[in-house]
């Protein structure tokens, strides 16, 4: 007789299966948050002292020697932070230091090493003062508290900021002895440009004199040159600079106009060119204005013209002529005085030309062009000034914001030159 054996059912045996393993699991995960949701209200606890902590932390983890002596370190590295804070005198805030803004119209400008001056001097001389035994430990402190993890005892904060003290004496002590090789460079090498300026008849602007004094020093200083390799090549620069500024002289104050316009803007480039090359066309652009009477705006237009940056260019040469599209033939609906017109269209592209002048254009020179095609060039640089910060201006486009206001001959002489332009 055959024995009927019966078969067990599969989702029964799978069931069975998922029972056990959810009966071993539910436990673990149970414990688990406990675990997470008592060490976050330790967390959140105050005014516990160490002891007092460590007991809240030793009924919560009873059965973990490894999270207990974890936790144990942090309760120790956290008690001595607030013992320190809680013992730390107040310190007086200071103001916040202007923090550059990005620009988001141009590249970031490389830092370039600037020539020795009185002042970057004077102050390699001035040696690191080491923080006190009190500041000390107020600066480990802060390590532990600011990373933790890094520091985990207080000798080893106390440690990096030896380190860091020692580091920076190191640098000053560097700084000091280069601050004293350019002081007595510069009394010996200052001497000696003076006395080669002056039996070579340099007739150059005091600040320019001043300006290759520096350079040479810092050449010198640097180990570019030899003292008399500098006194050489600097005396030949001034001399270069003073026949530039003298052949700019002859073209003749008030009389400016009445040469012929193409070779007199032709000897103008060939100044600019000059000028160029000796790395001085702020000073160059300032002496025409004082040379030729002519406005400010008129003198940087030719030194840097508008047609040197491509993108410039372009938006200048389509902006219309809104002088007549304005004054002469009011637009149907209009509201409003000419000026207020002329304001408005002013400020619609004040961006944009912002954008395109980036950290080569000069910000007198686009005024000049804005002028000439009727809008208002004040607009534009109170635009500037109010964005100085944003559109990370240079020193240089700063100062020329801060020109004077030309006088009569120059708004006179600019008249008779318009046909003067540096958009291509």
């Amino acid at each position: 007789m055959a024995q009927y054996i019966k078969q067990g059912d599969l989702f029964g045996r799978v069931g069975t299966g998922f029972a056990k393993g959810l009966a071993e699991q539910l436990p673990k995960e149970m414990e688990r948050n406990r675990i997470s949701s008592g060490l976050k209200a330790l967390g959140d606890k105050k005014n516990l002292t160490p002891f007092e902590s460590f007991a809240e932390l030793a009924g919560i983890v009873p059965d973990n020697p490894q999270l207990l002596q974890t936790g144990g370190d942090i309760l120790r590295q956290q008690a001595i932070i607030n013992s320190a804070d809680r013992n730390r005198e107040p310190k007086q805030e200071l103001p916040p230091r202007n923090q550059p803004i990005d620009n988001p119209y141009a590249e970031t400008p490389q830092r370039q090493s600037s020539p020795t001056t009185v002042e970057s001097t004077e102050a390699r001389l001035k040696p690191y003062v080491p923080p006190t035994a009190q500041d000390r430990e107020s600066e480990a402190f802060d390590l532990m508290k600011n990373e933790p993890q890094k520091y985990r005892t207080l000798d080893e904060a106390r440690g990096q900021v030896d380190r860091n003290v020692a580091a920076e004496t190191q640098r000053s002590d560097a700084r000091i002895k280069q601050g004293q090789l350019e002081r007595d460079v510069g009394n010996v090498l200052g001497a000696k440009l003076s006395d080669n300026f002056k039996l070579a008849g340099v007739t150059a602007p005091p600040v320019l004199q001043e300006k290759l004094q520096n350079q040479a020093i810092s050449d010198v200083t640097d180990g570019i040159l030899s003292e008399d390799e500098a006194v050489k090549k600097y005396t030949k620069e001034a001399t270069e600079i003073s026949k530039n500024f003298a052949n700019l002289a002859a073209l003749g104050g008030i009389g400016t106009p009445f040469h012929n316009h193409r070779d007199l803007f032709n000897s103008l480039d060939s100044y600019r060119q000059k000028a160029q090359e000796g790395r001085y066309k702020p000073e160059a652009a300032d002496q025409m204005v004082t040379e030729l009477q002519v406005t400010p705006q008129f003198a940087y237009s030719r030194m840097y013209p508008v047609k040197e940056i491509g993108e410039l260019n372009n938006i200048i040469k389509s902006l219309p002529d809104i002088k007549g599209r304005i004054a002469e033939v009011p637009q149907p609906g209009m509201k409003g005085s000419v000026q207020e017109h002329v304001d408005m269209e002013t400020r619609k592209i004040c961006g944009k030309l912002a954008a395109a002048m980036g950290l080569k254009g000069s910000p007198l020179s686009i005024a000049y062009e804005l002028e000439k095609r009727g809008y208002n060039p004040v607009i534009w640089k109170e635009f500037l000034q109010r964005n100085s910060r944003l559109i990370n201006l240079t020193n240089e486009q700063n100062n020329e914001l801060g020109k004077p206001q030309p006088g009569f001959w120059g708004k006179m002489n600019d008249l008779f030159l318009r046909d003067s332009t540096g958009v291509e």
